[in-house]
């Protein structure tokens, strides 16, 4: 199933299933493929089996999925560049003055030419999964520069950032959006304009990376993942239900109408 035009995922039967009073119990294997090559993934810390269901549920069909499957997913959009950035900077930098904390900035850009932020991952993503909620942990090394006519970089920004996750289902897609910023950190990876103090990184750069990161995250993300499912089925009643390392769906299953 493709997530992007390069990006597929594709769900393989661990085993034969496994019956039970309880109903059926199949366990499947994502594969994620680049450009149509297997790509390795981050190992699993723990192997994981279905949970032990708290009560019995009137659902036709429980899903269920570690953290792990969520970050492998990002991992693998990395590794596609899905979420390689270029980002102009709407607020221009401020012209160098004697009092400037560092003046070798402003004149380094005159007034017309635009200034660029090329967002890269220093650190694959992190999911993490607790009783209620998601987030998502970025780690990435921003470079900023001019980026006309070709792009120059004259400083690199570590940036750390939290983002909390909104995850449901829609049909057979898992649909997965980051709206909520929780927390931004910066500081200075190198530079070439000397020292730049973090509270001037903060007020240049921070406005924008803050709002445009998980917006093109998103815009990523916005055709959802397609789940495990059966043909000519579509997945209504879904309730998503997060635990500390783990996901489920439990949900019924509605046959298709077909057409002709």
């Amino acid at each position: 199933f493709p997530i992007t035009p390069s990006c597929q995922l594709q769900y393989l039967p661990l085993a034969a299933p496994v019956f039970s009073e309880q109903g059926i119990t199949i366990s499947l294997q994502t594969t994620f493929q680049v450009a149509g090559m297997a790509i390795p993934l981050p190992v699993s810390p723990v192997p994981f089996n279905m949970p032990e269901l708290a009560s019995s549920s009137p659902a036709h069909l429980t899903l269920a999925f570690s953290e792990h499957f969520f970050t492998s997913l990002f991992f693998a959009l990395e590794m596609a560049g899905a979420f390689n950035m270029t980002i102009p900077v709407t607020r221009a930098v401020p012209p160098a003055t004697s009092n400037s904390p560092a003046p070798q900035m402003g004149s380094l850009f005159p007034e017309d030419l635009p200034v660029v932020l090329q967002a890269v991952f220093r650190s694959s993503t992190r999911v993490v999964l607790e009783e209620g909620k998601a987030a998502l942990k970025l780690f990435l090394t921003v470079h900023v520069g001019a980026g006309s006519p070709a792009f120059q970089s004259f400083l690199s920004v570590n940036v750390d950032m939290s983002a909390g996750l909104l995850l449901s289902v829609a049909n057979t897609r898992i649909m997965i959006s980051a709206p909520v910023i929780e927390n931004v950190e910066l500081s200075l990876a190198a530079s070439d304009v000397g020292p730049v103090p973090d509270a001037l990184l903060e007020e240049l750069f921070l406005p924008t990376i803050r709002t445009e990161v998980p917006a093109q995250i998103n815009v990523v993300l916005s055709e959802g993942v397609v789940l495990p499912h059966i043909s000519s089925f579509t997945y209504t009643d879904t309730n998503v239900m997060i635990h500390k390392d783990y996901l489920l769906v439990p949900c019924n299953l509605q046959l298709q109408g077909r057409t002709g």
